[in-house]
């Protein structure tokens, strides 16, 4: 006769194992809310904040632009001297130096798109590890909408300062200095030995 019957049976294992499995569909079920949450950052996305960037700062440097030039017209014309090699030469110095201008923004537009991919890749990161630590998809769902929504709020930009106040002002010297040097040659040619004096006829001469 048998007085201790059957030994329990022991479902530990199988305990673990569903536990795990629960645990495990839970961190499943977090990642996909956070993937959901950053589905917005596409590619078309940081197109779009690469383009807004641009818009934002490209008009005031072409507006700078335009006011630079009208000075520097004015400057050239009211010494006489737009047509000159110096007067030239300012305003393809402007204009080149426009071109970088617009070519820094274009670079600091894709500097500012590529930072903002950084931090949203490193923001889902942090969230897929504190879900798999915590595995629990309501928080990391609230989470998720709350880092995104931060992450897609419209940029702040910085005003430009003045882009061409010293290319103008030191335009204004470099014509002034070759205005100068140009009245002290016709000065020294004109009392050069052999020269012709201003409204003379002759030559001039050394008279000992």
């Amino acid at each position: 006769m048998c007085l201790g019957g059957s030994p329990p049976q022991d479902n530990s294992a199988a305990i673990a194992r569903q536990q795990a499995q629960e645990r495990e569909d839970k961190i499943n079920a977090g990642k996909s809310s956070i993937d959901s949450a950053f589905s917005v950052f596409d590619p078309a996305y940081y197109q779009k904040y690469q383009q807004a960037y641009l818009d934002n700062y490209n008009p005031e440097v072409d507006r700078q632009f335009g006011v630079a030039k009208q000075k520097l017209s004015y400057d050239t014309a009211r010494r006489g001297v737009t047509d000159s090699t110096a007067g030239q030469k300012q305003f393809a110095d402007l204009t080149r130096q426009y071109g970088d201008q617009r070519q820094n923004i274009a670079s600091q537009a894709i500097d500012a798109t590529n930072k903002l991919q950084s931090d949203v890749d490193s923001q889902k990161s942090t969230l897929y590890a504190q879900n798999s630590a915590s595995a629990d998809p309501s928080l990391s769902s609230i989470s998720a909408l709350s880092s995104a929504n931060s992450l897609s709020k419209p940029a702040q930009y910085s005003p430009l300062g003045n882009l061409f106040a010293g290319f103008i002002n030191g335009g204004a010297n470099y014509i002034a200095g070759n205005q100068n040097n140009a009245a002290v040659n016709r000065y020294a040619s004109a009392f050069a030995p052999g020269s012709t004096l201003p409204g003379g006829s002759g030559s001039g001469r050394v008279v000992n």
